[in-house]
């Protein structure tokens, strides 16, 4: 089971987990087409759109959300065909199996000067 989570607490997360440039790059611009409702964790920019964003190829954001799904950092909660348009999923960002993200954060964070 996976944990949906705040954007600005998953992006956090992410940078500091061990993954593909690539999928981690996709991950990042997926986030950027978060809509407020939910701590701004849902997004639906379909595959064309966060292609030309993130400036790679169809097939190359489709393999790394693939990546990002099999691996729990997004879960598609919607699938949706619309003719001659393409595909319009909505994703929630989670956090896979075993990411205790106060345990990565405190981690992530330089010591304070004593």
């Amino acid at each position: 089971m996976t944990t949906l989570v705040d954007r600005f607490v998953w992006e956090r997360v992410l940078r500091a987990a061990e993954m593909p440039n690539r999928a981690r790059f996709v991950a990042l611009v997926l986030a950027t087409f978060c809509t407020p409702p939910e701590s701004g964790s849902v997004a639906y920019p379909g595959i064309a759109k966060l292609a030309t964003a993130a400036e790679l190829s169809e097939r190359s954001v489709r393999l790394n959300l693939d990546w990002l799904r099999d691996a729990g950092w997004v879960t598609r909660t919607k699938q949706v065909r619309r003719p001659r348009q393409g595909s319009l999923d909505e994703y929630r960002l989670s956090l896979p199996d075993g990411i205790r993200p106060l345990v990565l954060l405190e981690t992530a964070r330089p010591e304070a000067s004593k």
